[in-house]
């Protein structure tokens, strides 16, 4: 019987280029210069009592959603006075991840973020439930 075995998921940085590896060992590069914005999501409420940090990675063509304890995620801090010099992060508070980016366990959402590539538009739905906090810089919580 063939054993079916599964890819740490992980980040990557060396110098300009960003790499995300999928527990299926699918590996996707892209370079700094292609960051759009980079979200650092606060995500949970005093009602809900769900707090938990991700990151959204927003490029041209697609959004990359990083789970805080992501393997290789602390490596985010070598580029975070860049962004905030160039103007590309963005702090932002939301209530609850959507139902689409949640991790699963068996086939129930949890209340965690999952690593995945999504397209572009799933900002764009999910956007009106975005809290920017103006006052805040990604060298304040890194």
């Amino acid at each position: 019987m063939a054993q079916i075995t599964m890819a740490e998921e992980k980040l990557h940085i060396e110098n300009d280029e960003i790499t995300l590896t999928d527990n299926y060992g699918q590996a996707t590069v892209k370079q700094f210069k292609d960051i759009e914005l980079f979200y650092y999501l606060i995500v949970g409420s005093d009602v809900l009592a769900n707090d938990s940090i991700c990151y959204l990675i927003q490029f041209d063509d697609q959004l990359w959603l990083i789970p805080e304890m992501t393997s290789g995620a602390v490596q985010l801090e070598q580029w975070v006075a860049r962004l905030d010099e160039d103007k590309k992060s963005r702090v932002v508070q939301i209530d609850y991840l959507p139902w689409r980016w949640r991790a699963k366990f068996l086939f129930i959402p949890g209340i965690k973020a999952k690593l995945q590539i999504l397209p572009v538009n799933e900002l764009m739905k999910n956007q009106e439930n975005f809290e920017v906090l103006e006052d805040k810089l990604l060298s304040d919580l890194f």
